[in-house]
């Protein structure tokens, strides 16, 4: 991304930790961009928006390589498994390259969505994205996965 935001001085490309590195609960992330641009920003930051635990935790994830390859396998293990699995009972699964799916269900997701908040299983509903027979479904960890699944199956 770096040549391309020295290219277009309106780009700004941000990444997040949260994924691959596995520290979503820090809301840690970067952003790629010009000088300028990044001199903006900083003007609509709240103040302490990082804090010390979340930058220490960063820093020592980014030393971790074996880690971010273990995260990674998790989540690309994952996204096979529910791939196959949604296949499985006949719904339409888009290709990912994430560590979710996005499945449709070929009617309103939302009393899915419900079922499954109502069972401790969060997937988000994508109706606001103007999918609403749509979820996204974040892989876990096996047992999370066949937890999330067997309620999922339940409640179509």
């Amino acid at each position: 991304m770096v040549d391309l935001v020295r290219e277009f001085a309106n780009l700004i490309a941000c990444r997040t930790f949260s994924k691959a590195y596995g520290l979503a609960a820090l809301r840690l992330g970067y952003a790629l961009a010009q000088p300028q641009r990044i001199a903006a920003m900083k003007k609509l930051r709240t103040p302490f928006a990082a804090n010390g635990p979340a930058l220490a935790a960063a820093e020592a994830a980014l030393a971790d390589d074996d880690h971010l390859r273990r995260s990674v396998a998790l989540a690309q293990d994952g996204v096979r498994w529910w791939t196959e699995k949604l296949r499985g009972l006949g719904l339409t699964v888009t290709p990912s390259r994430a560590n979710f799916v996005l499945v449709r269900l070929g009617r309103d997701a939302k009393p899915v969505y419900e079922a499954l908040l109502d069972r401790g299983i969060i997937v988000r509903h994508l109706g606001a994205f103007g999918l609403p027979d749509a979820l996204r479904i974040t892989a876990g960890t096996a047992g999370q996965n066949e937890r999330a699944f067997s309620a999922l199956a339940e409640v179509l």
